[in-house]
C-alpha cells in the first residue's frame, strides 16, 4: 500500500479523482463524498484446433458499488483495486485454456464498506456438440445508492463444425447492470462466428441462432441499444447506438475515446468510462475493440498463428474469447478495476 495526496492547501482542486491502484487515501476536506468501485473484468478463453470444431467464450464484466457518505478531514480510506483476469493462451492443438477471473475491488473506512467482485473466466470447448457458459458477471455490494452486477460473457451452444467465440460482458456502472456478450446457438453449419460484446446500461452484444450458412461477426452493444444480431453475409461492423443515437462505441456523453483510458468527463466520473462493446469478427477481420468500459468482441478462425479477441479501454470489461483454426490462440484479458472519489457537497 502507498499513501497519496490528492489535494493541496485544504482546497478541492479536481471534481473527481480516479484511483487505478491499491492505496490509502486521506480525506483532505470535510464534506459529502461520492465513492464508486468497479472490479476487474474476466479474461476470455482461447482454443486453437486445426481439424474440427471448437469454441471459446468471453469473460464476465465486473460488479460496481457506489455510496455517498460524509467524511471528516483526515479520514483514511483503504483501497484495494482488482487486477484484470488474464486471457487464455492455447499452444497445443485442440487443447483449450480458460481465461482468468477478475479481482475484487474494495473501499473501506469509517462510514463506508464497498465491494465489487470481478468478472468470471471465459471457457472453451473442443467438440462439435455441447454448451459452455460465458464468464459470470461480478457483483457490487455495500453501496447505499448503487449496487450493480456485471454482464456475463456470451454463452456458446455447439452443434456445428465451425469455430465460434463470444464477446465479453460489460461492467456494472451508474447506469445499472452491464450488458452481456452476444450468445451463439447454431446448428448444421461449418461457419466461423464471433459475437459482439456487451455495453454499460444492460445493452447486449448481437446474438447468432439457428442455421448460420455464412461466417459472421455481430455488432457490439452500444450505450443506447443492443448490438446487431446475425449478419447473413459477412460481418456486421455496427455496434449499438449510444445515448446520442449514433452507431458507435463511444461514451454515454457522446465523446469518442478511442485510445488509452481517459478520465476527462466533466459531467460525472464514470461518464468517460461508458463506451460500447467491441464488435465480433471472423477470419481475421471485422473485430473491433470495445469503447471505454465495454467488453471485447469475440474472434473466430483468424488463420494466423494466434487469434486475438478484442480488448477493452476502461475499467471492468470482460475480454473476448478466441477460437482459431490453427494450433494457437490467445483470448483477450479483462480490464483492471477502478475507484472514483468525488467531493459533491459540504
Amino acid at each position: 500500500m502507498s499513501s497519496i495526496s490528492q489535494f493541496a492547501g485544504g482546497r478541492l482542486t479536481l471534481p473527481a479523482r480516479f484511483i487505478p491502484v491499491s492505496t490509502s487515501y486521506t480525506i483532505p476536506v470535510a464534506g459529502l463524498y461520492r465513492v464508486g468501485a468497479v472490479g476487474a473484468g474476466g479474461g476470455g478463453g482461447a482454443i486453437g484446433k486445426s481439424t474440427a470444431a471448437c469454441g471459446a467464450t468471453g469473460g464476465g464484466g465486473a460488479g460496481y458499488a457506489e455510496s455517498e457518505a460524509r467524511f471528516e478531514a483526515g479520514t483514511v480510506l483503504t483501497i484495494v483495486v482488482g487486477a484484470a483476469g488474464a486471457g487464455g493462451i492455447s499452444t497445443v492443438d485442440g487443447t483449450g485454456v480458460s481465461g482468468g477471473a477478475g479481482g475484487t475491488t474494495t473501499v473501506s473506512g469509517v462510514g463506508i464498506s464497498l465491494s465489487a467482485t470481478g468478472g468470471g473466466a471465459g471457457l472453451t470447448i473442443s467438440a462439435t456438440t455441447g454448451t459452455i457458459a460465458g464468464g459470470a458477471g461480478g457483483v457490487g455490494s455495500g453501496g447505499n445508492i448503487n449496487n450493480a452486477t456485471g454482464g456475463a460473457g456470451g454463452s456458446l451452444t455447439m452443434n456445428n463444425a465451425g469455430r465460434s467465440a463470444t464477446g465479453g460482458g460489460a461492467p456494472g456502472s451508474p447506469y445499472g447492470t452491464g450488458g452481456r456478450g452476444g450468445n451463439i446457438a447454431v446448428s448444421g453449419s461449418s461457419a466461423s462466428i464471433g459475437t459482439g460484446a456487451g455495453a454499460v446500461g444492460g445493452y447486449r452484444g448481437g446474438d447468432v441462432s439457428g442455421a448460420c450458412p455464412n461466417s459472421t461477426g455481430t455488432g457490439g452493444g452500444g450505450t443506447g441499444s443492443n448490438g446487431g444480431d446475425l449478419a447473413t453475409v459477412g460481418y456486421s461492423s455496427a455496434g449499438g447506438r449510444n445515448g446520442a443515437g449514433v452507431v458507435a462505441a463511444v461514451s454515454a456523453d457522446g465523446i469518442a475515446r478511442t485510445t488509452a483510458p481517459t478520465f476527462d468527463s466533466i459531467i460525472a466520473p464514470f461518464y468517460a468510462q461508458s463506451g460500447g462493446g467491441g464488435v465480433g469478427g471472423y477470419n481475421g477481420s471485422g473485430w473491433l475493440d470495445g469503447g471505454p468500459g465495454g467488453g471485447g468482441g469475440g474472434m473466430s478462425n483468424s488463420g494466423a498463428a494466434y487469434g486475438y479477441g478484442g480488448s477493452m479501454r476502461g475499467p471492468g470489461g470482460g475480454g473476448g474469447g478466441t477460437a482459431n483454426n490453427t494450433s494457437g490462440a490467445t483470448g483477450s484479458a479483462g480490464a483492471n478495476g477502478l475507484v472514483t472519489i468525488e467531493r459533491i457537497g459540504l
